[in-house]
């Protein structure tokens, strides 16, 4: 999956109101999908998450000490930086996605074309 599939805080609000404008059943389902798929997201080993903390306790009692507060401080604070700047570069195209999620919740009135009169073929000349 690449980036420009996923979406972020934008994107996931703008999916919960067209699946609520479908009915309530429907955004409701969404949304017991996007926490389900957030607690997953959640434990994967990056040090941020839970995931990384419960890696990191591993990795303590594997090797029978504690991780250096230093290492632990410095991993913390590099995949904070990926962590939300990953979200930013998602939220971009959140917002180029946006106008079409837009059309989908509000579609254009559409417009009756005007009434053309049909073509009348011409009548032969008297006399001939």
């Amino acid at each position: 999956v690449k980036a420009k599939h996923m979406s972020g805080p934008i994107g996931i609000a703008q999916v919960i109101a067209v699946k609520v404008s479908h009915g309530l059943r429907d955004g409701l389902a969404f949304i017991v999908f996007v926490s389900f798929s957030l607690a997953l997201f959640n434990l994967l080993p990056i040090p941020v998450l839970d995931g990384g903390h419960i890696f990191l306790a591993v990795v303590e009692w594997i090797i029978r000490r504690p991780v250096p507060v230093k290492v632990a401080y410095m991993l913390q604070n590099v995949f904070a930086v990926l962590l939300i700047g990953f979200m930013l570069y998602v939220t971009v195209f959140d917002i180029k996605r946006s106008k079409k999620i837009w059309k989908m919740l509000r579609p254009e009135p559409e417009v009756e074309a005007p009434a053309v009169a049909p073509a009348v073929p011409a009548k032969p000349a008297a006399g001939k």
